[in-house]
């Protein structure tokens, strides 16, 4: 048996990262991993955001994480989300990587048993400004939204710089992403830990009715049937759908709610058919 315990978009919520660690000691996971937007959200003085994330990951989480590791618990991944600056996630995170504290799913890829953990963080591109996880869906892909204005994180300088509709342009689409990502990846053994959920499922429904999810991803999913995808992203989904659940033919997709409001983890086993089942979700 191989277990995970799985959580997303705490957003620099402390009550509820505690809470992560002690439900961890009770289920005895052979990972824990975190799918973005980790850090707390910046606030009205955006130039200042990257060094109060910086100043979470490398005082308070670095705590946390020793606690754990001290305590011989199991080892933590992570992926970045749509709200965390990567210029800060990158640099504090692989900080933190190399104390043997957590690891990045999004500089290398994870064994769990027979299963290859993925990391995946860009979404479609957001109406909100933090901009530097967008990406253009597909070819010729718009927005519902457009972004008033967008904003980047310069990992030289650890300054914001206002970007503009073309840099989205000339960055890959979240297809291309996909496939480049996974080209060498055996799918039937491949977990997904996607920041963004796929479109139309559910899982990335908004409280105003939309759909908000990745329609390549939906495609890229049915086309090549992983057995299990991890997302987040959209916070409200699993109240407004009625479901942290869905199933793309044979994948089982979750996305179990943001935790900035209260952890909401969900524990998954898989077993020797190469399936995954929830043991244990939402207390």
């Amino acid at each position: 048996m191989n277990r995970l315990l799985y959580a997303t978009d705490f957003h620099g919520a402390q009550d509820a990262l505690e809470a992560l660690f002690q439900r961890a000691k009770e289920d005895k996971p052979d990972l824990i991993i975190l799918g973005g937007d980790l850090a707390p959200m910046p606030g009205q003085d955006i130039d200042a955001s990257p060094a109060e994330q910086r100043e979470f990951y490398l005082n308070y989480f670095a705590e946390i994480l020793q606690r754990w590791r001290d305590s011989r618990g199991c080892p933590v991944w992570a992926i970045p989300g749509n709200d965390d600056w990567a210029s800060t996630f990158e640099s504090s995170i692989l900080n933190l990587q190399d104390k043997g504290l957590i690891g990045s799913l999004l500089h290398q890829d994870v064994c769990l048993g027979n299963w290859v953990i993925m990391g995946f963080p860009w979404v479609p591109v957001t109406p909100f400004f933090m901009s530097d996880y967008d990406r253009i869906d597909y070819t010729g892909w718009e927005p519902q939204i457009y972004p008033e204005w967008t904003a980047f994180s310069n990992k030289i300088s650890d300054s914001i710089v206002q970007g503009s509709w073309s840099e989205f342009l000339n960055r890959p689409t979240i297809a291309e992403e996909l496939e480049e990502l996974t080209r060498h990846t055996d799918k039937s053994r491949l977990v997904l830990v996607a920041h963004t959920p796929p479109w139309g499922c559910g899982l990335d429904l908004m409280g105003n009715g939309a759909f908000v999810g990745s329609e390549a991803l939906t495609q890229w999913i049915t086309r090549h049937q992983p057995a299990l995808t991890l997302h987040g992203h959209i916070h409200e989904a699993p109240w407004v759908s009625g479901t942290m659940t869905a199933n793309i033919d044979r994948t089982l997709s979750i996305n179990p709610g943001a935790s900035c409001w209260g952890l909401r983890a969900v524990t998954l086993e898989s077993d020797n058919s190469g399936q995954w089942k929830i043991v244990r979700g939402i207390d």
